[in-house]
């Protein structure tokens, strides 16, 4: 790491780690989408309020796949800052000030996703082989026979009630967006902790070498 620290591949690990950067801000994206509006149960909670809290509702998926664009939007904008333009303090301490608020965000995704598929994971061992039930309209009838010819009917004892059974097949989907945001953090982390250490590479002190004009940049 010392000898990384006064060589000229400084500002190609940048430039790799944002590239990773976007590449994984990208794929929160991709998860987010594949998890957006999905119920833990089959088929779907029904009942205004009861609904959201058995399924990922609109606003949980808009603020993920919000977060995730913004990210990639982050990313480019932080090889433009840091390459394209000449050294500012003030950007220079947005750029990594702003890393460290995403760090924090994406950390907090991690535990609300993990927390998700935790809880699948627990309502499915709850239930075992059985089911979950509640009453619904389209499940009213007066004797077993009528129960059964409904679809998702299931007749208790006096009453026909809806059987739902737990959607495990969303767990690997909550993990995935867990994992993926874990990974996102570690990178912001990483590269936030680089810029920190490299300071003098934009600040003046070290020559910057830009791949995208070709031309060696004095600060």
């Amino acid at each position: 790491w010392g000898a990384v620290e006064h060589s000229n591949m400084r500002p190609e690990i940048i430039k790799g780690t944002v590239v990773v950067l976007f590449l994984l801000s990208f794929s929160v994206a991709v998860t987010s989408f594949v998890a957006a509006r999905t119920c833990y149960v089959k088929p779907c909670y029904e009942g205004n309020g009861l609904a959201l809290l058995w399924m990922v509702h609109d606003s949980e998926a808009f603020q993920i796949v919000a977060v995730s664009f913004f990210c990639l939007v982050h990313s480019l904008l932080i090889v433009y800052t840091l390459f394209r333009l000449a050294y500012s303090k003030y950007r220079f301490g947005l750029v990594l000030g702003s890393l460290w608020v995403l760090v924090i965000l994406m950390l907090l995704q991690v535990v609300w996703w993990g927390t998700k598929a935790r809880m699948l994971e627990d309502l499915d061992e709850a239930v075992g082989d059985g089911h979950l039930y509640e009453y619904s309209s389209k499940c009213e009838a007066r004797n077993l026979t009528e129960c059964e010819s409904k679809s998702n009917c299931l007749w208790r004892g006096r009453s026909c009630e809806r059987a739902m059974t737990v959607q495990m097949a969303h767990f690997q989907k909550y993990v995935a967006v867990a994992v993926v945001s874990s990974l996102l953090a570690l990178t912001q982390f990483s590269l936030a902790t680089m810029l920190h250490m490299w300071h003098d590479l934009f600040s003046g002190e070290a020559t910057t070498t830009s791949a995208y004009s070709g031309t060696t940049r004095y600060q």
